[in-house]
């Protein structure tokens, strides 16, 4: 319906079906559009459900929330559509997606059947655990994590490294669209941990950094 053919991993990944998902995948792997495909499909297949996308910032969210739009406004789901504004789609069978960014006072209120934290490695740690898993607490709804790696002391590579979570950890050189000669050019023009990290989606440490990378999300304003 979507006139989309994805790629092995990508395959595997839609077809996942587990509760708890952790995609930890390198630069331009398609970790957008496949999670995308996935809000929709839930969204689509079952009535009444909300499906909920947050990220660091809105404009993070928002760059799933378009892909998401794409993709049913130029396929035939556009006809289910009954609703849609910049932040939410709504369809005949009562069923949304929603866009927000990762603040307490406007992610707290709602309850979800499905909550996908895109860029999980750099949100508020208390914001997962304290705002977002209560959501699915009444609903036993799904939550999906993706990222690309940053820093060992945080929920995201906490849930890469939980036994019973459904973890997908793809490299940048799985993507067919990707040549092995830009990736050659990226090792020779980034660090190997910086390689290592964004393109081999791998949790190093650059042992040259002066502050660790959880101090330096520690820093971070997600509302700036």
């Amino acid at each position: 319906v979507l006139d989309v053919e994805p790629f092995p991993y990508q395959k595997k990944l839609l077809l996942d079906q587990k509760k708890r998902l952790v995609a930890c995948m390198g630069r331009q792997t398609g970790k957008t559009t496949t999670i995308a495909i996935k809000a929709i499909h839930y969204a689509i297949s079952n009535r009444g459900v909300t499906v909920l996308i947050t990220s660091p910032s809105l404009r993070q969210s928002m760059i799933m929330f378009n892909r998401i739009s794409s993709l049913v406004f130029s396929s035939p789901l556009k006809s289910h559509v009954t609703r849609s504004t910049r932040t939410v789609i709504q369809f005949g069978n009562r069923s949304e997606i929603i866009a927000l960014p990762a603040s307490r006072n406007l992610l707290r209120g709602y309850t979800a059947q499905m909550i996908i934290c895109d860029e999980c490695a750099f949100m508020p740690e208390d914001l997962i655990t304290q705002v977002i898993f209560p959501m699915l607490s009444t609903t036993d709804g799904y939550a999906i994590f993706l990222s690309t790696p940053w820093g060992r002391d945080h929920f995201f590579y906490q849930a890469f490294m939980d036994p019973k979570y459904s973890v997908h950890r793809v490299k940048s050189n799985e993507c067919p669209l990707i040549r092995p000669e830009f990736l050659e050019e990226m090792k020779r023009n980034m660090t190997e941990q910086a390689f290592r990290m964004e393109y081999e989606a791998e949790f190093v440490e650059a042992a040259s950094s002066y502050f660790s990378q959880d101090l330096i999300r520690s820093c971070v304003d997600p509302a700036i």
